[in-house]
């Protein structure tokens, strides 16, 4: 089974494929939440969510590649224009502002490495990278005295 990218699970991603489907058929959002077991107000969350989220991906296709939190953390880092070249965002200087930025770890940037690989750019090893970028100091004893 292939990646889910932003979807938690199968059944996430048929529920929000359902929700659009049938919004684009015209259901009002009362049908729709009962159809999926749902509010009304989480339905359309979903529903909003899921447009900008295609609008994105219609504009950068490399979104579809990458987790929701990871693609949040390269618009806001770099600008939503890194989005358009994935090819640079492999670059030392651009994973190490990535990983200073709040609430990035070595999840993201293991999620940026697969990206790139699974839409055909060139990745690299999240671990090296990372321990590149901060190196491990060892503690040193004073001597005695």
């Amino acid at each position: 089974m292939g990646r889910l990218g932003r979807y938690t699970d199968s059944n996430s991603r048929q529920r929000i494929d359902l929700i659009f489907e049938m919004r684009r058929k015209g259901y009002v959002w009362a049908e729709i939440g009962e159809a999926c077991q749902m509010g009304i107000a989480n339905v359309q969350q979903a529903y909003y969510r899921e447009c900008r989220f295609r609008k994105t991906a219609f504009e950068y296709p490399f979104v579809e590649y990458i987790g929701t939190h990871t693609c949040n953390v390269i618009r806001k880092c770099l600008g939503e224009q890194a989005l358009a070249d994935p090819r640079k965002l492999g670059g030392q200087e651009n994973i190490k502002a990535i990983l200073c930025w709040p609430g990035v770890g070595t999840k993201t940037i293991r999620d940026l490495s697969e990206g790139l690989q699974e839409a055909g750019y060139e990745s690299f090893d999240p671990d090296e990278v990372y321990n590149r970028i901060f190196p491990s100091r060892t503690r040193r004893r004073s001597p005695a005295g």
